[in-house]
């Protein structure tokens, strides 16, 4: 999703592989994913860095340096005793590093919370794509990105890739030349709710079935609502992101484009698993946001953790405007040329809810 250039998820091992082996240097040889693991162990406060020698290093009291640069096949991540954030791929932090001590002993297994009441929700606004004027999406909600827009990607957005079908709004790429520019070879359809639809703390939800083709770069996401900022400035958090047999659950944000700060999380996908629509849901209120599929937490930050110096935190400021796009290629997408069209992405609604109060009666 949008100007996700900078995020190059880089696997160097495999997800499941937990070999380590220690180097002449002290380094742990492992994957990036054990890495991060072993550093999550530790739990304590420090920096978990993997080096572009596929090895693991750890510094204690240090933190990820924003404005830092260094290859892009090594990565660094904050820890802290709940564990690690997610990695930061060609940042670094300033160290000193040294080998990946033991774990502490296992902290006392604490007595169980009692869960607290479930959140309960008031329906604020949904659009199931049954009232679609001339079979086109309802102009009062969503607008539409045009042309070229960003991250290389090979497609030309235009509205006519966007219809409505059967109750399912259905975005479809198409392997043809624009006739507004024959350079490009794909056309698909990018939809905003900017200056329309935008809200702030609640639920974000949408209901789809999304391609997983090679190529495919479908996304909902949602970014500040009239800030007059620069990404990553306004703030990202794709609520649904896939491409190259992945979906992501992203929080971006950041003083500028060399000192972005990418939560990411992921998790791999078939096509047995997309041939189902999946449910997928941000929950966002002044302390957290929370980004689930199908009930199942993904991905969590705290909304503090985007309080830096001398910059706007854009989830304590501003409402938000969602988008959900299906781009072709790109930064992220894939080589889309050996891939049959069209492509489709379904969405059967989009909706936004807000928590109701613990006192609040519910009317089953």
């Amino acid at each position: 999703a949008g100007l996700m250039s900078l995020l190059t998820l880089q696997g160097c091992g495999n997800a499941g592989d937990t070999t380590t082996t220690t180097t002449p240097g002290g380094g742990t040889k492992t994957s990036p994913e054990n890495c991060i693991r072993l550093c999550g162990e530790l739990k304590a406060e420090g920096c978990c860095k993997y080096a572009d020698t596929s090895t693991c290093w750890w510094s204690a009291h240090s933190a990820v340096d924003g404005s830092s640069s260094i290859s892009d096949k090594a990565a660094v991540a904050n820890c802290r005793a709940t564990g690690c954030d997610g990695w930061n791929w060609g940042k670094d932090c300033p160290g000193p590093f040294e080998a990946l001590p033991s774990p502490g002993p296992p902290s006392p297994t604490p007595s169980p919370t009692p869960p607290g009441p479930p959140k309960r929700w008031k329906l604020v606004w949904s659009d199931g794509f049954d009232n679609c004027p001339n079979g086109r999406p309802d102009p009062t909600n969503w607008g539409y990105e045009h042309g070229y827009v960003r991250n290389k990607e090979q497609q030309w957005y235009q509205e006519d890739n966007a219809e409505c079908d059967n109750g399912n709004l259905v975005i479809t790429a198409k392997k043809e030349q624009p006739a507004e520019d024959k350079s490009y070879h794909y056309t698909s359809s990018s939809l905003l709710s900017q200056g329309k639809r935008q809200f702030k703390h609640g639920k974000y939800e949408m209901r789809a079935k999304i391609p997983v083709d090679k190529g495919a770069w479908p996304a909902f996401w949602v970014r500040g609502a009239d800030t007059k900022l620069e990404w990553p400035t306004d703030g990202e958090v794709d609520i649904m992101e896939y491409y190259q047999g992945k979906v992501l659950a992203n929080f971006i944000y950041g003083k500028d484009w060399s000192s972005t700060v990418f939560n990411s999380k992921t998790f791999p996908v078939n096509q047995s698993w997309a041939d189902q629509f999946h449910v997928w849901a941000m929950e966002w209120d002044a302390e957290e946001m929370k980004i689930s599929v199908d009930g199942k937490l993904v991905n969590s930050m705290k909304v503090a953790a985007a309080d830096l110096p001398g910059v706007v935190n854009p989830w304590r400021e501003f409402q938000v405007y969602m988008m959900v796009n299906l781009a072709i290629g790109g930064d992220n997408g894939g080589d889309p040329s050996g891939t049959v069209f069209p492509l489709h992405l379904y969405v059967d609604n989009i909706s936004f809810y807000e928590q109701m109060p613990d006192t609040a009666m519910v009317v089953m």
